[in-house]
């Protein structure tokens, strides 16, 4: 969020259902399966019989007052019921095939405790199971504006300490000043579903949720004898089902089944099918759905209106929009991602066609952290820059008001502030202003008392002490360029004639978005920076620093976050975008050229970074990686090798004495006016660390090329 210039010279490291008649739980998922038999019949079913009405009390049973609802649509996942007049529906349900019946949710409602009751094979084996399911009107569900959350990957288990911390993180989610509409879990909500416990300890673990509570099934919590959704039924409720609010017609889908061969995902479809025939006519679609759509998935939405997919199981993010669907992927929530991405959730804004997908960074409480004048170091003149981070991830921040007072010797001189205003919003974290030196004050010790006000009422302090020199300037002093990451094509990190210590800031510069681990290049008197996705696709871009003042030159927009860095050589400006597009900007930042990383390949994570001799580019990882002419962009070979699905693989090409290293999960060797391998050794890899997987040292004899090796 925050850009902060620096030159740091960096060490390569080498190594190697509810029951009738009875109080049901006051939480949005089931609080305890349904009653396990003593020994399991081949084939049991049984009849689910109930009406759809309106809980006027939100107690979840019917009483004499409350009127039954029409029109409503109820499912058992397979069939559709259209309620009358007396609300009724009935459903018979086989043992081996599902185990729940749901009504779809219309806008302007909710389910007053769950949408679904689950199907009791114990007790009401050929029986009729009742199964009332009460609604409650909603006016946050019928409008076009609204915020719901989406959380992934919690992996619970059955310890206290598991389902004690994902308690700690929904509270956050339900003290959330943005009032989100309903919750999400996209998949893998449980580490082992085969385990009922795990189950059992996530129903606890979200029991307490202020919201409406939706969750989607992932890999990690299949389990059962009979069908592989079993164990999740039973404590959660349908795999697949739909809701709406407002516009939007919302489908949770089970895209495990994809994968099993088991004639379940063919059921699923059809019943999606006819769900938007019935359910979603005028409406935009948003799915929820634990895998990465496939691009075949994603021209499918394409023809059936619609305008999203969020999905988890990477444990990293990534997001782009392909034929106007915004594909979103999330990291986790209880832990970091592999990809770096610290644990947090999203928080969607829909505002009528618009989605602003912002990620809260998990576990921020009141942080303020003091940029510019810098704690403990020195500024210099009577123009001081002030610039905070000030953050809450359940919390927004209403305003900031900073004080300067003398401190040290001149403290006893005088008490009073020496400056005070107001801070203005810069960016999601970050707070600026300006504090003009007066004339009457001297060079000295500082004291910055900052107080910001949150819309909760709450108001947090922070102080730091610096020293002022009113007389001096910083100055910057150009040096040698940083044209690659780690500084050259061979990625050795160093300069020969670098900075010395001490260094002082010099200057700040918020570009917008947030910066992953793409360090800035430089070269030409510019510094250039790369931004990733924060709450919008228009938060990634490049932009163009002057490299003594850290003003803006110019900013160009991409097509998804930059995640590594980019690469600079004779004013052309080359980075590589997450969803697999190659750029090259001239220095007034207009776009050259661009070339695919085979973008239309499924599962595609680029967190590549470019290096080029000054004729030829290199980019990619594995699935995209290849040669292109820096004049033209026009690929002059491709040489595709492994997965690159993986996004924790932050790793690019390193150029040696005429050959060229490819950055993936092996070390390989190319020539690189074809790309015909060399020779290639798959035990030296990089798999979960995020850096260059080669740095290359020239010699009389050869390359000394340095890998990291995988061992279990």
């Amino acid at each position: 969020m925050l850009f902060r210039f620096a030159i740091l010279i960096q060490v390569l490291v080498l190594s190697t259902g509810a029951a009738p008649k009875a109080k049901p739980a006051a939480s949005p998922v089931a609080s305890k399966p349904a009653t396990a038999p003593a020994s399991r019949p081949v084939s049991r079913s049984l009849v689910m019989s109930g009406v759809v009405f309106e809980d006027l009390d939100a107690d979840g049973l019917r009483d004499d007052n409350e009127p039954t609802l029409r029109d409503m649509s109820v499912s058992d996942g397979l069939g559709f019921v259209r309620t009358q007049a007396d609300g009724r529906f009935e459903f018979r349900l086989r043992e081996q095939s599902r185990g729940s019946v749901f009504v779809c949710t219309p806008a302007g409602w909710r389910a007053s405790k769950q949408f679904f009751v689950i199907a009791d094979f114990g007790r009401y084996a050929d029986k009729v199971q009742p199964a009332d399911i009460g609604l409650v009107r909603d006016p946050a569900r019928n409008t076009d504006r609204f915020v719901f959350v989406q959380l992934s990957d919690t992996h619970v288990t059955e310890a206290e300490s598991a389902v004690q911390t994902m308690a700690e993180d929904l509270e956050v989610v339900n003290n959330l000043s943005d009032k989100p509409t309903f919750v999400v879990t996209t998949g893998d909500l449980t580490n082992v579903g085969k385990q009922v416990a795990q189950l059992a300890g996530y129903v606890r673990a979200t029991r307490d949720s202020r919201y409406p509570f939706y969750n989607v099934v992932g890999n990690h919590d299949y389990g059962g004898e009979l069908r592989d959704t079993e164990n999740y039924e039973k404590y959660l409720g349908p795999p697949y089902y739909s809701f709406d609010v407002g516009p939007y017609h919302f489908i949770a889908r089970d895209i495990i089944a994809r994968d099993r061969k088991s004639g379940f995902f063919e059921r699923q479809t059809e019943w999606i099918e006819r769900d938007l025939r019935l359910n979603a006519v005028g409406k935009r679609v948003v799915v929820f759905q634990h895998f990465i759509p496939t691009i075949r998935e994603l021209d499918w939405w394409a023809e059936r209106n619609g305008a999203a997919v969020f999905s988890g199981h990477w444990h990293g993010r990534r997001e782009r929009e392909y034929k106007g669907i915004l594909d979103v992927n999330s990291s986790t929530l209880r832990f970091g991602g592999i990809d770096r991405s610290p644990r947090g959730f999203r928080m969607i804004h829909v505002d009528g066609q618009q989605m602003r997908c912002e990620w809260r960074l998990g576990a921020q409480k009141q942080r303020i952290e003091i940029v510019h004048p810098p704690v403990n170091g020195l500024t210099f003149g009577r123009t001081v820059p002030i610039r905070i981070l000030a953050y809450d991830t359940a919390v927004r921040v209403r305003d900031v008001r900073y004080r300067v007072f003398d401190a040290g010797d001149a403290a006893s001189n005088r008490t009073e502030p020496i400056a005070q205003g107001d801070l203005w919003a810069e960016g999601s974290w970050t707070w600026a202003g300006q504090w003009e030196v007066a004339s009457d004050v001297w060079s000295g010790m500082k004291r910055i008392e900052l107080e910001v006000a949150a819309v909760d009422g709450t108001v947090w302090k922070q102080t730091g002490v610096f020293k002022l020199d009113v007389n001096g300037v910083a100055i910057v002093r150009p040096g040698q360029a940083w044209p690659f990451f780690h500084n050259d094509a061979g990625h050795r990190g160093y300069l020969s004639d670098g900075p010395r210590p001490p260094l002082v800031p010099a200057w700040s510069t918020h570009i917008g978005g947030t910066i992953h681990i793409s360090s800035p290049v430089i070269a030409d008197g510019r510094v250039y920076a790369a931004s990733s996705f924060e709450s919008s696709l228009d938060d990634c871009a490049i932009t163009a620093l002057d490299l003594v003042t850290g003003r803006k030159l110019w900013r160009a927009p991409v097509d998804s976050s930059i995640k590594h860095s980019l690469a600079v050589w004779d004013g052309n400006i080359m980075a590589v975008s997450q969803a697999a597009t190659l750029y090259c900007f001239n220095k007034d930042g207009f776009p050259r050229w661009t070339a695919s990383l085979d973008r239309g390949h499924d599962d595609r994570w680029e967190t590549s970074f470019p290096v080029t001799d000054g004729k030829v580019v290199y980019a990619g990882r594995c699935t995209g990686f290849g040669a292109y002419d820096l004049a033209s962009g026009e690929p002059l070979w491709k040489q595709p090798g492994g997965k690159d699905w993986w996004p924790n693989i932050y790793s690019g090409p390193s150029l040696g004495t005429g050959v060229v290293y490819q950055g993936g999960p092996f070390a390989r060797a190319l020539d690189p006016a074809t790309g015909d391998i060399r020779w290639s050794n798959n035990q030296m890899a990089v798999s979960t660390v995020a850096v260059v997987p080669a740095a290359v040292e020239q010699s009389q004899d050869g390359d000394r090329l340095y890998v990291f090796q995988n061992k279990k």
